[in-house]
């Protein structure tokens, strides 16, 4: 596959990849700039209602077979924009660790739950975590601008501890979605998550629109069918404390999903100052 790219079409694949979210949209937008615009059932539209519409109006199964061809053929392989192959974005979020003491507690619980019939996806036990906030897909280049900011944040914050106890779901654990252990948050771990969220909003990161509410995932809920076997473990755990998390450090993680789980990579330990 041949694609002759103009100097519009490299000023509108440039920009616009670069504000796309994840690489299959970046994929279509380069395979739509090789192609003028034309392509399975999409129109030809000028580069500003390319990016402001077509990627919410046109299926995934319209485009997705032709861009990835483009994307492994001339971006990938040949390269054709003439420049060093672009990074993929990192899929990124802020945590908390957790202590040995509390997540050898979680795995014992997790262990009962899993012999549950019911259609839960359980968090591994080397996943579970305290998040303070989510950043999505990051541009490789931003990295930096965000570890700095967390270093910052981190040498100002004194070393305190949380406890984990009791257990919930959202919205509720009738008819729950998700279901985690709760945290009893302290006002430096409260403080510290609202630093962060000012920090990442400063470095263009969309604040949170609803309170922070901290919580440690363990389970989301695929169907409501046969939950009741795990509703009555968690019931029974409703007031368990499951141990304390002494915290010296936050962490920056790089999230890489497949079909078998998402696998967390730390990306930088940032320690406390205080």
């Amino acid at each position: 596959m041949a694609a002759s790219f103009s100097h519009a079409d490299k000023n509108f694949a440039t920009s616009a990849c670069a504000s796309a979210q994840g690489c299959e949209h970046k994929a279509l937008l380069e395979w739509l700039s090789a192609t003028n615009g034309k392509g399975d059932g999409i129109k030809s539209r000028s580069a500003s209602a390319q990016t402001n519409s077509l990627l919410s109006a046109v299926p995934l199964s319209r485009w997705l077979p032709a861009a990835t061809e483009f994307r492994e053929t001339e971006h990938c392989a040949q390269n054709s924009f003439g420049e060093g192959e672009r990074p993929m974005p990192i899929r990124s979020f802020i945590a908390l660790e957790l202590s040995d003491e509390v997540r050898a507690n979680l795995m014992q619980l997790l262990t009962a739950l899993r012999q549950m019939p019911a259609t839960v996806k359980w968090v591994e036990a080397e996943n579970l975590h305290l998040t303070l906030k989510f950043l999505g897909e990051v541009p490789e280049g931003q990295i930096a601008a965000i570890t700095e900011t967390l270093s910052a944040i981190a040498q100002a914050t004194p070393t305190f501890a949380f406890a984990v106890k009791g257990v919930g779901g959202f919205p509720d654990l009738r008819r729950p979605r998700v279901l985690w252990v709760g945290v009893e948050a302290p006002k430096e771990l409260l403080t510290l998550q609202r630093q962060i969220e000012q920090g990442m909003e400063r470095l263009g990161f969309a604040p949170e629109g609803r309170p922070y509410h901290p919580h440690i995932t363990i389970g989301r809920v695929k169907a409501m069918q046969g939950l009741a076997p795990v509703l009555a473990i968690l019931k029974e755990h409703a007031n368990t404390l499951f141990g304390t998390v002494t915290v010296r450090h936050l962490t920056l993680f790089r999230s890489d999903l497949s079909r078998e789980g998402p696998t967390y990579t730390p990306l930088a330990q940032l320690p406390f100052g205080g």
